[in-house]
């Protein structure tokens, strides 16, 4: 609640969200999309988009599917937003906002003997 994306407004114009995924951008990393000229919506205007669809139509976005956004958090760590429905049943329904986890220096291995 105290990352910086969270409090950037949305400029009083149209957008054009997808409704689905793209199916060729499952699993890849989120670098590897941008430099295929994916463009990353905020996760303000994902949020916005997802609530505004359901209370519309009754329906949700991107209901097995996290979506790739725009903003990093405070450590660089790309936000990722979605899934409104855990076919696992591991977790609980509904929308979420999370980070991708970085590698960076501080994670590492030990070994086991």
């Amino acid at each position: 609640m105290h990352e910086s994306f969270i409090d950037r407004a949305l400029d009083a114009r149209w957008y054009l969200v997808r409704k689905q995924v793209v199916e060729s951008s499952r699993a890849v990393m989120p670098e590897q999309l941008m430099t295929d000229s994916f463009a990353f919506p905020s996760a303000v205007l994902c949020a916005f988009a997802f609530f505004a669809y359901y209370f519309q139509y009754g329906d949700y976005l991107w209901y097995h599917d996290f979506v790739w956004c725009s903003d990093t958090d405070h450590n660089g760590d790309r936000i990722y937003v979605g899934k409104y429905h855990d076919v696992d049943g591991v977790n609980k329904n509904g929308f979420s906002v999370h980070r991708h986890l970085a590698l960076r220096p501080c994670y590492a291995a030990v070994n086991c003997l």
